[in-house]
């Protein structure tokens, strides 16, 4: 490559012609040399000298990097992000039943891209939004920036089975590789490895040795255990009570099948811990299941991302073990950056221990790679919310709720958002427009007027734990929620000190918790945080300061 002239040469050459327009005089032609030096012409010199030194800096830096760099590339020859989507596959078997199979294959290629460094991966809870979408590639991955796209289908007929599958080059519209593959079903693992390696030689991504080993692993031998794995997988990600119900008998008949399948274990795990979580399975039995399932996956399979995981998870919400909890939440990260659960559960418990600006990096990292997680943004708004930035709170609760990704009716919490913001009209109209839009409460609503119209938030405050403590199992830890934000910190703590005892699955979030916070100087509450292995508050008013 021809080289590109400075324009500047020896410095030396530049000495007297610099120093004689330095010295000139206003009102001078030139210079008179004969005689001493004065004061003037020392200090001048020295200016002079200063500004040659200068020059040399610039000159140095030149030659070093600019002169010698190539600037001839165009920008769109750069190396694009190496990030990507893989969209929901398609089932193209006569039976609809088979649907289970093509998100498998989908999730498991997944999985497989996920176990590459080198590229940033969204994941499926995300790719699932866009199943039905009408956007067009380019569109959706504007929307989750990313690079690529792949597409893909799965039929299973008889013994075999066909995956078809396509890369797309989302900035620019263009088809970058396609591939048709008719196997057995046995070989189904091979045809995921494969498609997990081209992506990633087309994305130029370099695969280290231990990477390709994991896209190489075979999880199981057994076809059968594979397909009730896959069904297992399906219906735990519809996240329903019944769904999880069969999800632990299709993850129990895998297990049948293949004993020594971590997958199936963690999986089991998984099923548990979210039956649990969600007080659809009685706790603590649940939570032992869940956590003696997720080290027995470790046992086979100590590299488990997902396994790690879930136990951190469990060591945070059913255990209060802290470290222990964030030893594990660190390695399932380690093993595999792009899980995005892995930041949720490990962002999660640094908002439990108050400590917030990570609090706020890891969850950040799970919206980039899961920005349609109903959870994940559930736990962003919370930590607004926990901070007292509830402008923010509402703002973000809003547009997750306009995108159709609340867990559940979100006015409740409106309710409690408005009435830290001293909006108490609004947070009753919030409150009143739950109880209208819920078939159990709507015969409520009148009665929620009136005692808002009479006592204001407070009453309302106070009328609906008379009304829960009327129910035959009340939530202690919501009770205690709403006489701490009242001010009666003795039944606050009465009732703190219930949901403890009962192991209630809320208990770690009274740590670093808004609604809590009257209470973080009462002498029964630092007792309760100190049988939970909390460390003590860095000062008296907040866990994060």
């Amino acid at each position: 490559m021809k080289k590109i002239e400075s324009g500047i040469k020896n410095p030396k050459t530049y000495k007297p012609d610099f120093l004689h327009l330095s010295e000139l005089q206003p009102g001078q032609d030139k210079i008179t040399t004969a005689g001493p030096w004065n004061k003037n012409y020392k200090n001048i010199l020295l200016i002079s000298l200063g500004i040659l030194a200068g020059m040399l800096v610039i000159w140095f830096i030149y030659v070093t990097f600019v002169k010698n760099k190539d600037t001839s590339a165009e920008p769109d020859n750069k190396p694009y992000d190496k990030s990507i989507v893989v969209l929901p596959f398609k089932n193209l078997s006569e039976d609809p039943e088979n649907q289970y199979f093509a998100d498998g294959v989908m999730e498991d290629i997944l999985n497989h891209l996920f176990s590459i460094s080198e590229l940033r991966v969204i994941s499926r809870t995300t790719a699932e939004y866009f199943r039905e979408s009408t956007l067009t590639v380019p569109e959706i991955a504007k929307k989750l920036g990313v690079s690529y796209v792949l597409e893909g289908s799965a039929q299973i007929y008889g013994s075999r089975t066909r995956v078809m599958v396509q890369l797309v080059d989302a900035k620019h519209d263009q088809h970058l590789w396609s591939e048709k593959y008719d196997r057995e079903i046995s070989d189904i693992f091979s045809v995921q490895s494969e498609i997990a390696k081209q992506v990633a030689s087309e994305l130029e991504a370099v695969l280290t040795p231990e990477e390709t080993g994991l896209l190489e692993k075979i999880p199981t031998k057994s076809q059968e255990a594979y397909n009730l794995y896959l069904r297992g997988r399906y219906f735990w990600n519809l996240r329903t009570q019944e769904s999880l119900i069969k999800s632990i008998e299709c993850f129990e008949q895998s297990l049948t099948e293949d004993p020594d399948y971590a997958l199936a274990y963690a999986g089991l795990a998984d099923a548990y811990f979210i039956q649990t979580y969600n007080r659809w399975y009685p706790n603590p039995e649940g939570l032992d299941k869940a956590e003696k399932l997720a080290r027995q996956a470790l046992k086979i399979d100590k590299n488990l991302a997902e396994a790690h995981s879930t136990l951190g998870g469990i060591l945070t919400w059913g255990d209060w073990q802290w470290e222990e909890a964030r030893k594990e939440l660190r390695l399932a990260i380690e093993l595999n950056p792009n899980y995005s659960t892995g930041h949720q559960y490990y962002a999660e418990l640094l908002n439990i221990l108050g400590e917030m600006d990570e609090a706020r990096v890891q969850i950040d990292l799970a919206i980039e790679l899961d920005p349609y997680s109903r959870p994940i943004q559930y736990n962003n708004v919370g930590f607004y919310y926990n901070q007292g930035k509830f402008t923010e709170a509402l703002k973000l609760w809003m547009d997750v709720s306009e995108l159709g990704l609340a867990y559940f009716n979100p006015y409740p919490y409106f309710f409690y958002i408005y009435m830290y913001l001293g909006e108490d009209s609004k947070a009753f109209e919030a409150l009143h427009h739950s109880f209208l839009n819920n078939p159990l409460n709507a015969k409520y609503a009148e009665t929620l007027k009136e005692v808002y119209n009479r006592s204001g938030v407070k009453g309302i405050l106070n009328w609906l734990n008379d009304s829960q403590l009327t129910e035959s199992d009340p939530s202690e830890y919501y009770i205690a929620k709403r006489y701490a934000i009242l001010g009666r910190n003795s039944e606050a703590l009465d009732f703190l000190e219930k949901a403890f005892l009962e192991r209630d699955m809320n208990m770690p979030s009274i740590y670093n918790s808004y609604d809590f916070k009257n209470l973080r100087n009462e002498p029964r509450f630092r007792a309760i945080l100190k049988q939970m292995n909390f460390p003590e508050y860095k000062s008296q008013t907040s866990a994060s300061d």
